[in-house]
């Protein structure tokens, strides 16, 4: 074959891939800019020209005829929802194959709404879409049912693409479960899907097995070991009866969603549901019980100048809140979340949660069993000093601002004992909240400080530990 000839067999996917993208970009601009276009459609627009893009890149990767290891190129090996990557695939499959007499269904178990596959994205999505395609395909544009599952079995994840149509003769099965190249059922012939499934698989620790009978169907399973779910997954909502839940978003149907979820509950607790931030943030900031609100919050809020990140930040509801949103998959959003240990929830699985109620606390034995609370803003003091009592087998809680503490102080029994910085960068000082303490019945009131204080400075329930007497501080236990 002439040189030229088989640059031209390369260079045309790459030429494919140029064409596809100038009206991708187009595709993805209109898609931010419409703002008035509903979420779910801009989610849809967005994963379409994800879809496409990642086609564009695997066509520009695959086909070079100086690498043969490019098909493993750009591709990053990451966690994924199983549920969510099969769910997209098969909106994807519906709207393909919308005007053939194909029925699709989609069925999961309940434990695997949460499951978690290391796999390549884009290889497995393509995987799936062509194992869904040989099973359209076979039907030659007759009427037929293609089943797709997802299940657990023990430490593996198994999925099922199942159909009912005329099934694999056992001449041709034996040939693809030994990896040889087959046409079977198909009028292109090109038997491209199965080689991509056979590589896809090999390398990313999967397993596939096919039952078939000839006029019955075919079933076709894969398993990849399952993995432990991200810490930064919310796999459950916990509350406590009298709790309310804040709902943040800017669509109107994710309010309603969130209504029907709640339904059950709505004698333990009550919903506020806001469209902007800056009215969250001074529902929440102006709470007197802030520590009875949790708050839902989605992360992109159009047409606003902050995102449901920065309402948590100011309202320091780290610990009371979950991230709800589509982005997910965005390392940008995760790495955010991770950091200030904020847990996430996909948009998509606000359906699935499970949802506790507790009941309240301030029953005997509910309490925080801590032995020591510090609140100090020097972050090195305080971590050396939870480390210091950690050696003494001694539990303790820091928080570096007075406000995070008192957000939380029901949390704690009111004999806690509770040693307080004195001087914060904000507006509070150590006496002024150890008076706010003690008016509310704590009576173990500490002030670890290096200054001098006056006869009168200190009110009699507020005992002064100077900074830097560890010999003082361990002799509280």
């Amino acid at each position: 074959m002439p040189k030229n000839t088989i640059y031209y067999f390369f260079s045309e996917p790459n030429q494919v891939a140029h064409d596809i993208r100038s009206p991708l970009t187009s595709l993805a601009i209109i898609a931010e800019s419409c703002k008035h276009i509903p979420e779910s459609d801009r989610i849809t627009l967005r994963k379409i020209a994800t879809s496409i893009g990642d086609i564009a890149n695997n066509l520009s990767t695959r086909y070079k005829p100086d690498d043969p290891q490019t098909h493993t190129a750009g591709q990053i090996v990451q966690l994924i929802p199983a549920s969510l990557a099969l769910s997209e695939i098969l909106s994807e499959k519906k709207y393909q194959y919308k005007h053939s007499p194909v029925k699709f269904n989609y069925s999961i178990e309940q434990d695997a709404n949460f499951t978690f596959i290391k796999v390549e994205p884009i290889e497995f999505k393509r995987m799936i879409s062509n194992l869904v395609n040989n099973a359209v395909e076979a039907f030659e544009g007759k009427a037929c049912k293609v089943n797709l599952e997802l299940k657990l079995n023990g430490k593996l994840v198994e999925i099922v693409i199942q159909d009912n149509g005329k099934g694999i003769p056992k001449d041709v099965l034996d040939k693809i479960m030994n990896d040889i190249a087959v046409t079977s059922g198909k009028n292109d012939g090109s038997g491209i899907g199965l080689a991509q499934v056979r590589e896809t698989l090999q390398r990313n620790q999967g397993k596939l097995s096919i039952d078939s009978k000839v006029g019955k169907g075919t079933k076709i399973t894969i398993t990849f070991p399952k993995v432990e779910t991200p810490g930064w997954i919310a796999e459950k909502i916990k509350l406590n009866k009298g709790d309310t839940i804040v709902v943040l978003d800017d669509d109107e149907s994710i309010h309603h969603a969130w209504e029907a979820r709640f339904e059950p509950y709505k004698s333990d607790v009550k919903l506020h549901h806001f469209t902007f931030g800056k009215e969250t943030i001074n529902f929440i900031n102006a709470s007197a019980a802030k520590d009875k609100i949790f708050l839902l919050s989605d992360f992109e809020l159009i047409n606003q100048d902050l995102n449901g990140f920065q309402v948590i930040e100011q309202t320091s509801m780290h610990e009371a809140s979950i991230l709800v949103t589509s982005h997910y998959a965005d390392q940008s959003v995760c790495n955010l979340a991770i950091k200030a240990g904020i847990k996430i929830l996909p948009k998509q699985l606000a359906s699935e949660i499970l949802i506790e109620i507790e009941e309240n606390r301030g029953v005997s034995g509910d309490f925080k069993k801590v032995g020591l609370v510090i609140i100090d803003d020097n972050e090195l003091l305080v971590d050396s000093l939870v480390d210091f009592f950690q050696g003494k087998d001694v539990v303790v809680d820091a928080y570096y601002k007075p406000k995070n503490f008192l957000d939380r102080l029901s949390q704690y029994a009111k004999d806690t004992k509770i040693c307080i910085d004195n001087d914060f960068n904000d507006c509070m000082t150590g006496v002024e909240l150890a008076k706010q303490l003690y008016e509310s019945g704590y009576m173990q009131l500490y002030l670890f400080s290096g200054k001098d204080f006056g006869k009168d400075e200190i009110p009699d329930y507020l005992k002064v530990i100077t900074k830097g007497d560890l010999v003082g501080l361990s002799k509280l236990f």
